[in-house]
């Protein structure tokens, strides 16, 4: 199911070299006319037009991504002197034939008239500003190959040199998933990077064509424009006081993972996409997909004297990566199965595929974290293990205070307790307690195979064990269930989003309706819970205000 964006945008082009096009552009765009008029709106196609949100443009130019390929350069229009599909009395016929000059734009007028999202939106557009001429255009899926900036160049210096009302109406479509959880952290995500026009972001978004929003971002920030007010429907840009937008974190963590033994067999039998198939279309558009890696990566295998050791083989990173999952903690019990030598192949086999890390299996050295930037927010991942070297309370402390002073929230994965049971420890429950008080914002567990319970602890949530998330225990349903939590992290509180799955054959999936309702009641009589948060958890959604 697609769930259709258009964009309405005006802007201009910043290439690669950011700082020097950007000067180049308050010179050459300096001293606008009254009659010229930059704007642009960014709206929501389910909620319908904003009509009341822009003022009526002289010119429009049309500019829609589609996921369709047709044998015709990047970019598609018609020919002005002979269609069939636009009245020639709308179409800015003179912008059009210098379009056509480029190499990379082309006519294929097919391409409008099969394509129903293009059809439908030239006809709101006809219908909301009839006495608009169209300029329309359609950006094929392979125009990111043909360096999308160069389009938004060519628009900036058009929109630049005329002295009218311009107007660019941009269409992008992205999957909506079966969970409205996940829209939620795409909606944020999707949101934030036009807000803050965030070029480098957008090929983690869930769009079907990424050329198309960074030919509009380019264009945004060539012309100086900003995000100046908007709703939940539609964000409008211009020359003017930019809002201050927050820059909103988005996290979906899971369990164990493991890749070798019946797994591996599985991934050899039906391809080394397998384990992630039925899981695999929820996990784009969000900035960390974490999981716990179960194991290291040696190239050429080492005896043992483990009576479980695991190894994966260096092709295990490339479907893990291209699974959507984007950071794994690799401090456990396993890690060093493979000793020293093993984890260095780990870490060199994860950096290759582009795989962040974090986690010390002795909870020491500088890879214990990992931090990350989002826009101007920054996020430190903790990895600590307490089932082979035991975690030094104090030590923790210290480390989680001292990334409190640096980062903006505090990630803490640990690998701890007992197995196969549904509550913690003593010993885990003071180390949680113990993280949350040096300053950590969320602690997820993992090790025991089976979820755990939660607590909210001074207002900070610790997950006990998520369960876990592809292996080969098939010998109960609760070593066969995990539980993923969805996150948003803002200034002033966090919100958690409860995803039972369940795993058939080593592949997990989102459950839905009254399966996930079933494992929730089971999550709620595991815990000695409050009030409140049996209220909570039932809806399947926390929210935590922050400090």
């Amino acid at each position: 199911m697609l769930l259709t964006v258009t964009l309405l945008l005006f802007g201009s082009y910043m290439n690669e070299e950011g700082a020097s096009l950007t000067h180049a552009s308050m010179v050459s765009y300096e001293g606008f006319g009254a009659a010229h008029s930059v704007s642009g709106l960014v709206y929501d196609m389910e909620s319908g037009f904003p009509k009341q949100a822009l003022s009526v443009p002289s010119t429009i130019v049309m500019l829609i991504g589609t996921d369709k390929m047709y044998d015709a350069p990047g970019i598609i229009t018609i020919d002005p002197d002979h269609t069939s599909f636009i009245d020639e009395r709308h179409m800015y016929r003179k912008a059009i034939v210098d379009l056509l000059n480029q190499e990379y734009v082309g006519v294929y007028e097919q391409a409008f008239i099969e394509d129903s999202k293009v059809s439908s939106m030239v006809r709101e557009i006809r219908n909301t500003y009839p006495s608009a001429r169209l300029i329309p255009l359609i950006v094929q899926h392979d125009f990111e190959k043909a360096d999308p900036y160069r389009l938004s160049r060519r628009l900036a210096t058009f929109a630049g040199n005329k002295r009218e009302s311009i107007a660019i109406i941009t269409g992008v479509s992205h999957v909506q998933s079966d969970h409205e959880a996940i829209n939620v952290l795409r909606d944020t995500t999707f949101k934030r990077t036009l807000y803050n026009q965030d070029i480098t972001l957008v090929d983690t978004l869930a769009l079907n064509n990424t050329g198309v929003l960074k030919a509009f971002l380019y264009t945004m920030h060539f012309m100086n424009l900003d995000a100046t007010q908007g709703d939940v429907s539609y964000t409008l840009f211009n020359k003017g006081n930019r809002v201050a937008h927050e820059t909103p974190i988005t996290l979906l963590a899971f369990g164990d993972m493991m890749l070798d033994r019946h797994v591996r067999s599985l991934m050899d039998t039906h391809g080394h996409a397998y384990p992630f198939e039925k899981i695999q279309s929820d996990l784009d558009g969000i900035d960390f997909v974490f999981t716990n890696f179960e194991g290291p990566i040696k190239e050429i295998e080492v005896p043992t004297q483990k009576s479980i050791s695991f190894n994966f083989k260096p092709d295990v990173v490339w479907p893990v990566k291209n699974a959507g999952i984007t950071i794994v903690s690799i401090a456990n019990n396993h890690s060093l199965d493979q000793g020293w030598a093993g984890r260095d192949d780990t870490m060199k086999f994860l950096d290759e595929a582009g795989i962040h890390y974090f986690g010390h299996p002795k909870n020491s050295a500088e890879e214990n974290v990992y931090i990350g930037q989002i826009g101007d927010k920054t996020i430190a991942f903790v990895g600590f293990d307490d089932t082979i070297f035991r975690i030094d309370p104090v030590h923790a402390e210290a480390m989680i205070e001292e990334l409190q002073s640096i980062t903006d929230y505090i990630i803490v994965s640990v690998h701890w307790g007992r197995e196969y049971v549904h509550q913690p420890t003593e010993r885990k429950q003071m180390l949680g307690h113990t993280f949350i008080d040096a300053g950590a914002d969320v602690v997820l567990g993992h090790h025991p195979h089976v979820v755990q319970t939660m607590e909210i602890y001074d207002g900070k949530p610790i997950f006990y064990s998520l369960g876990n998330f592809i292996f080969d225990q098939y010998f109960s349903q609760d070593t066969q269930e995990g539980l993923g939590v969805a996150m948003i992290l803002k200034e002033e509180e966090i919100q958690f989003y409860l995803l039972p799955y369940s795993i058939d054959a080593s592949q997990p999936e989102l459950m839905k309706a009254q399966a996930k309702t079933q494992f929730l009641e089971k999550f709620i009589r595991w815990g000695d819970y409050k009030k409140e948060d049996v209220s909570d958890i039932r809806k399947g959604v926390i929210t935590v205000p922050q400090n």
